[in-house]
């Protein structure tokens, strides 16, 4: 039983992963950020309307920014 059909992805395909990978290294690293930023640091960068909305964000909010983030670059990670 040797008669295996193992084809190689298409070229394409590589460049979008590699695309994507970055896209989800970006996100990741913006949610690391933005999440250990002290609150001196976050109202300088984003001013003081945002530092009031920060802590008024919901947690349901802020955990499905968590896993949009993480869920991704894992799965870019498992499909290459």
């Amino acid at each position: 039983m040797t008669d295996q059909n193992i084809s190689k992805a298409p070229g394409w395909f590589w460049v979008i992963v590699i695309i994507y990978l970055l896209w989800s290294l970006i996100g990741a690293s913006m949610y690391l950020v933005e999440h250990m930023m002290s609150d001196v640091a976050y109202g300088e960068s984003f001013g003081a309307d945002m530092l009031a909305l920060r802590d008024l964000t919901p947690w349901w909010a802020t955990s499905g920014y968590a896993v949009g983030v993480w869920g991704g670059l894992i799965g870019i990670i498992l499909l290459s």
